[in-house]
């Protein structure tokens, strides 16, 4: 199954996702879903830290922590798993691993 059709696939059976064409909702699409997510101005709590933590170190949120943003103790595990993984000292060097992160990335067709 293609990601388009897998992710359109678990977008109808989730409640916070739904698929658009043409601003219309589809039963099943090929088209890529849309994930509800809360903007920096309607955080609070430990979401609002997480954004703020974001925007002092990058000058903005990025799209893949908003698109956690619907549960903010996953977006932050999350987000402290990066850090462990990308940041810490390893048998990889930082740039092996930028390098490593952007050969998958581009491998999965994506611009992260």
């Amino acid at each position: 199954m293609k990601p388009g059709k897998l992710l359109a696939s678990i977008a109808n059976r989730c409640e916070d996702v739904e698929v658009f064409e043409n601003g219309n909702p589809l039963e099943s699409s090929n088209e890529m879903p849309f994930i509800r997510q809360i903007e920096p101005a309607d955080a609070t709590g430990q979401l609002k830290q997480l954004y703020d933590s974001a925007t002092l170190r990058v000058g903005s949120v990025a799209n893949i922590i908003r698109l956690m943003s619907l549960d903010a103790k996953i977006a932050t595990a999350s987000m402290q798993f990066y850090a462990a993984l990308m940041k810490s000292p390893g048998a990889l060097e930082k740039a092996q691993r930028e390098m490593l992160a952007t050969v998958v990335s581009n491998v999965n067709d994506c611009y992260y």
